[in-house]
């Protein structure tokens, strides 16, 4: 069982918190309009491709691949590439 003098503690902490994120939503909600989850997920798809874009564009001039799983030759199969390739793409915004 906890002490009450740890459990009020522990309660405070959370109300402070609890409040201070509360006061952080109210106050950068009016600063910016939100937008819809979808637009979000678009465009950090559409992000993710550029990057890719970038990265095979840096391949061409650099000869060195940025990530590993872009290297036909390791991954042995263009097919792979592109399967790493629409699942970087298609769990990207799930990541952080």
């Amino acid at each position: 069982m906890l002490d009450r003098s740890l459990r009020g503690s522990c309660t405070k902490q959370h109300q402070v918190s609890s409040s201070e994120c509360r006061s952080e939503l109210g106050f950068f909600a009016i600063l910016i309009d939100m937008q819809p989850v979808m637009t979000h997920v678009i465009c950090v798809m559409l992000a993710l491709s550029c990057y890719l874009g970038w990265a095979s564009f840096g391949q061409v001039i650099t000869g060195k691949y940025a990530l590993f799983w872009l290297d036909r030759e390791k991954m042995e199969s263009t097919e792979v590439v592109c399967a790493y390739s629409a699942g970087f793409i298609a769990m990207g915004p799930i990541g952080k």
